[in-house]
Order: C-alpha cells, then sequence, then structure tokens
C-alpha cells in the first residue's frame, strides 16, 4: 500500500447506524494521519454526513457512488476509480472477486474485540497512526455544551425483531421507573412506526425524524435503556450511560460505549456475530426478566447520584 501515489482518497462503507459508528473512530484516525495532505471523500449514506464533514471530509459525486456500484462481484475497477486509494469498511465478507490495488479492505469481526477496535486494529497493521483521542475529538465535536440530562429515554426496537426485548417488558419497566418519580420517554424511529409498535396512550413517546432530531433527544438523556442497535451506540460516543439489552447478537462485539450489558443466561446466546440470526425463537431475549433489567438500572441511577454528590462536595471544599 503507497498512499504516496494518491492525492484523493474514498471511504467507503454500506452499513446501518450503529454499522457506521464502528467506523468512525478509524475515520478519525484516517483523517489525522492524511487528512491535511490528500481530498478526502465519503461514499456511504448521506445521512451520516453530519459527523464527517466537521472532519473536512466531503461527498462523493453520484457518479463515483455509482462506479464504486460495480465494484461488487468485480475483479477490477473503472479507469476514473483508479485515480483514488479506498478504504472499504466492510464487517466480514470482501465484496470483490479478489484484491484491487488501490482498495484495501477493513474487516470488522474479529476474536474477542468490539468492532470499533478492530477496525483500529486493521489501521495499525497497514501502518496508519491510531489516535485514542477520538472519544474527546467526538463529544467536542457534537456534544460541547448540549448535554442537559433529564429524562430517561427507552429505545425499544432494533433492526431486527428477534433482538427486541418483549415491548410489553419495556411498558412494566416504565411503570417501575416513573413510581420511583424518574420522567421517562418512549423513542421510537422509523421501524418501530412501520411495524405500528403500539406503546399506549398514557406513555410519553417522541418520534425523531431524522439524526439531527435523534442527536438532541439523546442529549437530554441521564439514562438510556434499548436493545441492541444504533442509537445506543450514539448515546454511548455522547457519553450518556446506557443499559444495553442483548440477546442473539453477541455483546463482546456490538456492545456500546458507556454501556451495563444485561444478557440471558441460555447457553446459546449469543448465537451470531452480525444479524443473521438463524433462530426462529428468540427466547433468549425473552429469558431476561424486568427485575434484572430494573436492578441494573436502579445501580447505575445510584452510582451516578453519588458521582454527582461527590463532585457538588468537592466544589464547596
Amino acid at each position: 500500500m503507497d498512499l504516496a501515489l494518491y492525492k484523493k482518497i474514498i471511504l467507503v462503507h454500506k452499513g446501518a447506524l450503529g454499522d457506521f459508528l464502528q467506523i468512525w473512530p478509524s475515520v478519525f484516525s484516517i483523517v489525522k494521519t492524511i487528512g491535511r495532505e490528500k481530498e478526502i471523500f465519503w461514499a456511504g449514506r448521506e445521512e451520516y454526513f453530519i459527523w464527517l464533514k466537521p472532519l473536512g471530509i466531503k461527498l462523493l459525486s453520484w457518479k463515483y457512488k455509482n462506479l464504486l456500484n460495480k465494484v461488487y462481484g468485480a475483479s477490477e475497477i473503472s479507469e476514473e476509480l483508479k485515480q483514488y486509494f479506498i478504504f472499504w469498511f466492510t464487517l466480514k465478507v470482501i465484496p470483490t472477486e479478489k484484491n484491487i490495488n488501490n482498495i484495501v479492505f477493513l474487516k470488522g469481526i474479529g476474536k474477542n474485540m468490539l468492532i470499533w477496535e478492530h477496525y483500529l486494529k486493521s489501521l495499525k497493521d497497514l501502518g496508519i497512526s491510531v489516535y485514542s483521542e477520538w472519544r474527546e475529538e467526538w463529544k467536542k465535536l457534537f456534544v460541547k455544551d448540549q448535554y442537559n440530562p433529564k429524562y430517561i429515554l427507552i429505545f425499544p426496537g432494533s433492526g431486527h425483531r428477534l433482538k427486541n426485548w418483549p415491548i410489553e417488558n419495556f411498558l412494566t419497566l416504565e411503570k417501575c421507573l416513573t413510581h420511583m418519580g424518574e420522567k421517562v420517554i418512549f423513542v421510537l424511529g422509523p421501524v418501530e412506526i412501520e411495524r405500528k409498535l403500539h406503546i399506549g396512550k398514557q406513555i410519553n413517546v417522541v418520534y425523531p425524524s431524522n439524526l439531527n432530531e435523534l442527536q438532541k433527544v439523546l442529549l437530554s438523556a441521564k439514562l438510556v435503556i434499548g436493545n441492541d442497535s444504533g442509537p445506543m451506540h450514539l448515546a454511548g460516543f455522547n457519553g450518556i450511560p446506557i443499559i444495553s439489552i442483548f440477546g442473539p447478537t453477541d455483546p463482546n462485539l456490538w456492545g456500546p460505549l458507556n454501556s451495563k450489558i444485561v444478557t440471558p443466561k441460555i447457553s446459546c446466546a449469543p448465537c451470531t456475530s452480525l444479524i443473521d440470526i438463524k433462530c426462529s425463537d428468540n427466547k433468549c431475549i425473552r429469558s431476561i426478566q424486568v427485575s434484572e433489567v430494573f436492578n441494573a438500572v436502579r445501580k447505575v441511577l445510584i452510582s451516578n447520584f453519588e458521582i454527582s454528590r461527590k463532585k457538588i462536595i468537592d466544589k464547596k471544599d
């Protein structure tokens, strides 16, 4: 790999929100290492560009995006793309028939390593410097002084129905937390609306219509509770405490930052590293009791209260 031969870089990623956030630390390292010397372009979902533009990355034109789509199953690429060096982020499978000189495929799935950590390891193996301060940079760019924790947010959905804890359990948990004096808000996205997830008329619900709105909602949370899903990762990047409920997917790969993870006590779980869940019965996640999640929530709230109390006392001293 000789990056010196190229003045332009393309970053390719085709995944959903949670997958995208796993590559952000690596994107930050690429920008820090070579961004001042070269133009870097984004070939992925435009909705994620809000987290890339501040790094100086540019959107790739539709012409070149279409050329990249023709790379799938190919053994070579078009002449127009040969002027670019391409970092292509994938989880497990390389989309081409064979290696192509100016494309590096970065895989996210590794053994006993979180996805974002494995991407960084892959970069390091290529001789590209990795930067551990990416968390601080994220908070500086996208959180700053906007964090105003007031509510407990519940995200009852995910990208796959078999990853979802039963909605009746979330509703029972909401009653327990409300009884404690907490204000709880359910957050529903397009998938939950499409699936006609029924919450009830007496429950506080918000429907963020885009990722900017989702970010604003998250920055009002003192705690976020939900399944293995993209918003959990976004909350973790923002430094918000999380309770993540995992069933068939592997928290050793997909566990969000800043998270207390609740898992089932069933030997068959986790059963997948991706979302290719073969089991038709998600008994693993259904076996998790409301009391288990509630106890995890109480511990986090008590811990956060003690931390806040200590800060107040330290200021007085």
